[in-house]
C-alpha cells in the first residue's frame, strides 16, 4: 500500500470516529433532554433529573476520549483529565 492510500484509510478511520462521536454525544443529549422535560413537567423543577444528567455527563466524559482517540492514545489524556477521572472515582468509592 502506497502513502495515498494509507493516509485515505486513516481519513475515512477519523470520518467514521466523528460520525460514531456525534451519534453517541446526540444520543446522550436526548437522553438528557427526554430527563429534563419529564422531570420539570411533573416538579416544576430539577429533582430527580439531576441523577441521570450527571451519570449520562460522566459516561460522555469517560467514553469519548476512548473513541475519538482509540485504545492506545486515550492513555495519554491531559494531566488535567487524568486528575478529573481519579477525583470522580475516589469520592464515588
Amino acid at each position: 500500500m502506497n502513502q495515498e492510500q494509507a493516509q485515505a484509510s486513516q481519513d475515512r478511520s477519523r470520518s467514521m470516529h466523528n460520525i460514531f462521536t456525534g451519534a453517541f454525544s446526540l444520543l446522550l443529549f436526548i437522553g438528557i433532554a427526554v430527563c429534563a422535560i419529564c422531570d420539570t413537567a411533573i416538579s416544576r423543577s430539577f429533582t430527580w433529573s439531576l441523577y441521570p444528567i450527571s451519570a449520562i455527563v460522566f459516561t460522555w466524559l469517560v467514553f469519548i476520549p476512548m473513541i475519538k482517540f482509540g485504545k492506545k492514545r486515550s492513555l495519554r489524556l491531559p494531566a488535567h483529565v487524568q486528575y478529573f477521572y481519579c477525583t470522580v472515582f475516589v469520592c464515588a468509592s
